[in-house]
């Protein structure tokens, strides 16, 4: 299966499929219509949302489908904090957000854990921030989260697993997803443990 991976830079690509960050995947079902948008780490088995797209199925969650546009006996909800949603300190997070940026530029020159990630075929640590504000109510709500994604040997895993769970803090939600295989992966890429600053 072949993955198409675009960029071109300064184009309008990025408004046009409201892409709000990266990675930003969006799944296509067999009759051209946009099955999901968004971050893939919101989908917790890429593979079977493709397995299911071409058998004709329907993909359910965040990012799938239409959103309804909203009922106007609804009016009264729109001071909710939707599903999923919480209240965020700004303060707070801006805080954590550059501790983590320190914590993850140690990890990039820490040579035990570059040794254990360059045995897994995925060692991710991303955090994931959406974030809207209400003027009405001056609070900030979003989804602030950290996904961790290993699979390797179970070794390796549970060494960066430590590492992740020991320096890695914050009042943002934990999502972690490890595969443990008893040797080592099939990739023949010689993987590296990057940290990319995004701006």
């Amino acid at each position: 299966m072949s993955i198409e991976h675009y960029h071109r830079h300064e184009s309008k690509c990025s408004d046009t499929y409201s892409v709000q960050g990266v990675p930003h995947v969006m799944l296509i079902d067999t009759k051209g219509n946009i099955a999901f948008v968004g971050h893939p780490a919101n989908r917790p088995d890429l593979e079977a949302d493709f397995d299911a797209l071409l058998k004709g199925e329907t993909l359910t969650g965040k990012g799938c489908g239409a959103a309804e546009a909203p009922k106007a006996d609804d009016a009264s909800k729109a001071d909710e904090i939707p599903e999923g949603y919480k209240e965020l300190d700004m303060a707070t997070v801006s805080a954590e957000i550059s501790e983590l940026h320190e914590v993850l530029e140690g990890f990039v020159k820490d040579e035990e854990m570059k040794s254990s990630t360059k045995e897994l075929s995925r060692a991710f640590c991303v955090l994931v921030l959406e974030m809207k504000y209400s003027p009405k109510n001056d609070k900030f709500i979003g989804v602030y989260q950290n996904h961790r994604v290993l699979q390797g040997p179970t070794e390796h895993c549970d060494k960066v697993t430590a590492a992740f769970e020991a320096k890695v803090k914050g009042t943002f939600e934990i999502i972690s997803r490890v595969k443990t295989t008893d040797k080592k992966g099939t990739c023949d890429n010689d993987h590296k443990l990057e940290y990319i600053k995004e701006t």
